[in-house]
């Protein structure tokens, strides 16, 4: 099962009655992988923040993130 299938059969057997905003911030990891397709099911904005170029490229390519980053070549407190 590839995790777009998976985040829709969570989508299915999990209730979902929470208020959230219309941006999530995720990680390349899983779970944040996860939590990004299901933030897109939902019509969300996705935010992927990853340590690698290659994981940019995959958040953005194959994900299909709204937008991604590399935060050990962003300051985010400059930001």
């Amino acid at each position: 099962m590839s995790t777009v299938e998976l985040s829709k059969e969570i989508l299915t057997t999990v209730p979902y009655n929470c208020d959230i905003s219309s941006t999530s911030l995720t990680a390349a990891g899983l779970t944040g992988q996860l939590v990004g397709q299901i933030a897109k099911i939902k019509g969300m904005r996705v935010v992927g923040s990853t340590g690698s170029d290659e994981k940019v490229d995959f958040l953005l390519n194959e994900l299909k993130f709204d937008a991604a980053f590399n935060y050990k070549k962003v300051n985010l407190d400059n930001e």
